[in-house]
């Protein structure tokens, strides 16, 4: 029995524009779609801007890859020596131990640069040595247009990323729960440390916190700025069965770069809506496979979960219908047929999705080779048995010729 991998989300894609949608002061913004990544907003999505401290959002990620979530980790003398201690701190102690676990919340939540430098040295050695860590990720997850300078988000021309890329490692980072857990707390308890008490720290992202500027749909957020670069924001929101991702860069204040985000946001679940086709509704399928006269197998193509599309909020769902489209069906191997389900919207097919495949094959299914050798062993019998009867003929006449006359 062999079963392929079934797509669980099938988009159809909206249309790229700018157009009908918000104005925002941000010099970059896009909007996605959370589940499938379509794009329903672009502003200069591939200018390279500074990131500020969405760059802690790779830092994080990529340390935790390297390190234990439940380690213990210990603020060095060398870590100590490679921020600032003015601002952008928790004030952790040279020689202070913590978790991985609480030093990820305060360098998400409180964008914290001595815990974000003890995440560093655990997972690379060095802070220097992060940078690399993470600039190797990022081009694994495909950020083409993204290059990290520190581990911090501190201002450097080289430290740079688009708004395009910073959404796409949003949408990535949200499929690790553990991520997504501590990228939408609004607060964490720090446990007491062999140095300090306990610290309650505060989630920095206002639309998480209770207050004017609280955003009900958000479920994770990240700010930042800086003096050259201006001021950033990622955040995730869902309502009504739809997610998105709003990201604004280069905005002039924090309260411009709050008001794009929430405008984006609005105008995303004002103009799109999420549907689910369920797999009921799609069917199953199955071909009868020979070679020859002969019944070999039979394969079964399933859906084995529903599907989420994105529609345009002014389209009837009911439109919406299903077709499964089959490739090779006409052969002998099992395994070369495949299926798809194909969406389509008022008859047109907008998307489709590979499905689930198994394959029940006949009880005395020959293996490759085996019934050629059963047909040559069975032409070896005819021949002995036809030699063996020509002998005994032959025998026959030569004991005749030989025998005494009478």
């Amino acid at each position: 029995m062999t079963a392929l991998l079934l797509a669980m989300i099938m988009p159809v894609r909206a249309e790229e524009n700018t157009e009908n949608g918000p104005e925002v002061s941000g010099q970059a913004a896009i909007l996605v779609d959370m589940a499938s990544g379509s794009i329903l907003y672009k502003k200069n999505i591939d200018q390279h801007l500074d990131p500020a401290s969405l760059t802690k959002i790779m830092t994080v990620y990529a340390a935790l890859e390297k390190t234990d979530i439940d380690a213990e980790l210990t603020l060095s003398k060398e870590a100590f020596g490679t921020y600032s201690h003015d601002y952008g701190v928790l004030w952790i102690q040279e020689g202070e131990t913590m978790t991985a676990r609480s030093a990820a919340y305060a360098s998400l939540l409180a964008s914290a640069n001595d815990t974000t430098a003890m995440l560093s040295e655990a997972a690379a050695g060095s802070v220097d040595a992060m940078v690399p860590l993470m600039n190797q990720k990022a081009q694994e997850l495909g950020l083409g247009s993204t290059n990290f300078q520190n581990p911090f988000g501190l201002n450097n021309e080289n430290n740079y990323t688009t708004a395009r890329d910073m959404a796409a490692l949003t949408r990535t980072v949200l499929q690790d729960d553990d991520f997504a857990r501590m990228f939408g707390a609004s607060s964490y308890t720090i446990p007491a440390s062999n140095k300090y008490g306990e610290r309650l720290i505060a989630q920095d992202c206002e639309l998480l916190r209770s207050g004017n500027l609280a955003y009900g749909p958000a479920t994770a957020c990240k700010v930042g700025s800086t003096e050259f670069g201006g001021y950033a924001i990622t955040v995730a929101a869902e309502k009504d069965g739809s997610g998105l991702i709003a990201v604004v860069l280069g905005a002039p204040d924090m309260a411009s770069v709050y008001a794009d985000a929430v405008r984006l946001l609005d105008y995303g679940f004002a103009s799109f809506r999420t549907i689910m086709v369920s797999e009921e509704e799609i069917g199953t399928k199955t071909i009868e496979v020979k070679n020859g006269r002969r019944h070999v197998a039979d394969v079964t193509f399933t859906a084995e979960s529903g599907f989420r599309i994105l529609l345009p909020a002014g389209i009837d769902p009911e439109l919406i219908t299903t077709d499964i489209r089959i490739s090779n069906e006409d052969s002998s191997d099992p395994e070369k047929i495949e299926a798809e389900v194909l969406f389509l919207l008022d008859g047109t097919e907008v998307g489709s999705a590979k499905m689930k495949k198994m394959i029940e094959r006949t009880d005395f299914q020959p293996q490759t080779g085996t019934a050629s050798r059963i047909r040559l062993y069975f032409d070896y019998f005819c021949v002995l048995v036809l030699a063996m009867f020509l002998l005994r003929r032959v025998m026959r006449v030569v004991h005749r010729l030989l025998a005494p006359p009478q």
